[in-house]
């Protein structure tokens, strides 16, 4: 189960009455299934003849792309960036390789003409998102989020027995 992705989106609907949301995804496997929650509305990526048309007919206030490397998620993307957030994930952390010096470079200009904001999930991420052009207000923190009202119910004492290792 994504259970970061899937706790942000269950926060979404809880907190914000009428807002629903659409998924695009793939097909779980077997061995590793997901589940969302029922006012999540799921999308088999293998059922959608056209990724552009469903965006079209949902008519959406608001974008998610889980990064940047899908040429079709991505040509929707420069559709509606111009009239709606379209946010794009990114978890890679900076490293100053060459792939990436180019790409900051290079790409970051075709980049920001998809998506008005990048979502990290940290420092190192956050340096790479401003070396592609984004500016701090365009560079959202938190993507790795987690649900924590299962450790908030634990009292002091079950906390101190425990090791936690990170």
């Amino acid at each position: 189960q994504p259970g970061y992705f899937a706790n942000c989106l269950r926060f979404l609907t809880g907190h914000y009455a009428g807002v629903k949301v659409h998924c695009i995804v793939q097909r779980p496997s077997t061995d590793a299934p997901y589940v969302y929650d029922n006012d999540i509305v799921l999308h088999y990526r293998d059922e959608v003849p056209s990724v552009a048309d469903l965006v079209q007919s949902l008519n959406p206030q608001l974008i998610y792309v889980a990064g940047w490397s899908d040429s079709e998620y991505n040509a929707v993307a420069k559709r509606y960036v111009t009239r709606i957030p379209v946010i794009a994930g990114m978890d890679n952390p900076w490293r100053a390789t060459v792939r990436q010096i180019l790409a900051s470079l290079v790409y970051g200009r075709r980049l920001r003409k998809c998506f008005n904001y990048l979502w990290v999930p940290g420092a190192p991420q956050y340096a790479f998102a401003s070396r592609l052009g984004y500016n701090h207000s365009q560079i959202l923190n938190g993507l790795y989020a987690a649900d924590v009202s299962s450790l908030l119910a634990l009292e002091p004492s079950d906390v101190a027995e425990k090791t936690v290792l990170f």
